[in-house]
């Protein structure tokens, strides 16, 4: 069994399947198993904001390196 993955909208109850599958999709011979997979609106996570730089002040602290490598 082949699997072909891509996103579609339902338009009347009609998912249009993309050109680029369709030669694909011909040579099933009908034999079509369709797994549908949805995701609402609020299931959508709002996107991630990504550290660019981080800047620690470490003047106080003191360790050395034994109490560093307990963990």
């Amino acid at each position: 069994m082949q699997a072909i993955e891509f996103t579609a909208k339902v338009k009347d109850g009609i998912i249009e399947i993309p050109k680029e599958h369709l030669q694909e999709i011909k040579g099933f011979q009908n034999n079509l198993r369709i797994i549908i997979l949805g995701e609402s609106q609020q299931e959508k996570s709002p996107q991630k904001k990504k550290i660019t730089s981080l800047n620690i002040d470490t003047q106080g602290l003191h360790f050395d390196r034994d109490e560093a490598n307990e963990r």
